[in-house]
């Protein structure tokens, strides 16, 4: 079972990590991009108080609730 608080704090990193990844996107004005790679990794500053596992973990439940709520 996971902590929901430390659930609720990777969801808060992960969506500055996507604002951060977007930002830099538009500031680049690419014209051909495929998505947006995110850092989900412990190096990352935002998530390094997480562990790889932890991190996969997280981002399976995070992209299942997505689909869920956004299909």
């Amino acid at each position: 079972m996971i902590r929901h608080s430390l659930y609720s704090e990777y969801v808060m990193a992960r969506q500055q990590i996507a604002i951060d990844g977007l930002t830099l996107f538009v500031e680049l004005e690419l014209d051909q991009h495929e998505g947006v790679n995110y850092d989900l990794t412990p190096s990352n500053p935002l998530l390094s108080k997480f562990t790889q596992t932890e991190i996969d973990l997280f981002e399976e439940i995070f992209k299942r609730d997505t689909t869920a709520m956004f299909g």
